[in-house]
């Protein structure tokens, strides 16, 4: 009788904790499974750096390599079909290709050293450029809107003349380089430290602060943050014509701070690391009516001495909190289908590799 009035107790409690907390989990997510991956050391299979890949509506994958300077194409099987490209900047040629993109049987090929936007057929043939010119000569993230929009966040160093409160903006451009929409003034940087002039800290403070965002899958809205976020971790919702619609955020462990004490440091040196704890979100995406923000944090024991832990968090398309999730290593997304295949890569695998997953 006492052990079921004990079992009827805690049962209870149980129930008071679940009421206390919907719909917030923790834990390892199963819904995420690796269902195949491209990349070993065969010629046609090896890639010194995956900087993109994107799948086509009849399953191709197309990857590009941002060392390689080139994009390879496989089938759904991961056979390989295609490549093309080499250092250069003549038809065919390619000088760090980043992100790509398909909209509408073209790929398009962000050509970050040569300033142009490369489009093809799902054929890799019959490749136009579009030359970028003015403040988006050069762009550190890119994503295809339509076949004359696109989505950008310039690359903006330190010696461009930039006033750090314009850098970190994105913009709408067509094909043409002209700006149609420019929006998202907000920056992880300290008030305190708008109006630095040593160049070293400049840089260092541009490497940290890339905006990182995510679209939904009717490309109607984007969810945007920080490569190098403050504590805790805000994220902007805004719509494609700059219009904020909501802001929310994700608190980070109480002693990491954005590390300001880094940057400032006029003299560096890996020992600076010791200690510190670092965040970095990967990668921002859609699928199912959620956003998925996976982040990574790094423990310098000592420079050389480094520990990682991975985990994502997870939203519904208005913001709310559905659960933070253990993954098994870093994850840095390319592309998501209708289907629900996420294609990505692992960043500090020893083999560049492909990785595909299919989500629940």
């Amino acid at each position: 009788m006492i052990e079921t009035k004990k079992a009827a107790i805690l049962t209870f409690l149980l129930v008071l904790l679940n009421l206390a907390s919907p719909g917030i989990n923790e834990g390892r997510d199963e819904n995420f499974k690796l269902i195949g991956m491209i990349g070993d050391d065969r010629d046609d299979y090896a890639f010194t750096r995956i900087s993109g890949a994107a799948l086509s509506p009849c399953k191709e994958i197309f990857i590009s390599d941002v060392k390689g300077h080139f994009i390879a194409k496989y089938d759904w099987e991961g056979n390989f079909i295609k490549r093309v490209g080499r250092t250069g900047a003549g038809p065919g040629d390619f000088k760090s290709p980043q992100q790509i993109g398909i909209i509408n049987e073209s790929l398009f090929v962000l050509d970050f050293q040569n300033a142009r936007i490369s489009e093809m057929d799902l054929n890799l043939e019959n490749i136009q450029y579009f030359r970028l010119n003015g403040k988006i000569a050069f762009m550190q993230s890119f994503t295809p809107l339509e076949k004359n929009k696109f989505l950008v966040t310039p690359f903006w160093p330190s010696t461009s003349g930039i006033n750090n409160d314009e850098k970190f903006r994105i913009f709408v451009i067509d094909r043409d380089s002209k700006i149609l929409r420019a929006f998202f003034k907000e920056t992880p940087i300290p008030p305190a430290d708008f109006g630095i002039k040593d160049q070293k800290t400049l840089t260092r403070l541009d490497m940290l602060s890339r905006p990182v965002f995510g679209l939904d899958d009717k490309r109607e809205k984007l969810l945007v943050s920080f490569v190098t976020p403050d504590n805790p971790i805000v994220f902007y919702l805004y719509n494609l014509n700059g219009e904020t619609i909501k802001k929310f955020h994700f608190e980070l462990e109480s002693k990491y701070r954005f590390p300001t004490e880094v940057y400032r440091r006029k003299q560096w040196s890996l020992s600076m690391l010791d200690g510190l704890h670092a965040f970095t979100v990967r990668s921002i995406f859609f699928y199912g009516r959620y956003w998925y923000i996976f982040i990574e944090k790094t423990y310098y024991k000592k420079h050389d001495d480094v520990n990682r832990e991975y985990i994502y968090v997870k939203y519904d398309e208005m913001g709310k909190f559905i659960g933070k999730y253990e993954f098994p290593a870093g994850f840095e997304c390319y592309d998501v289908s209708a289907g629900g295949y996420i294609l990505g890569k692992q960043p500090y695998a020893e083999i560049e590799r492909l990785m595909i997953y299919k989500i629940n």
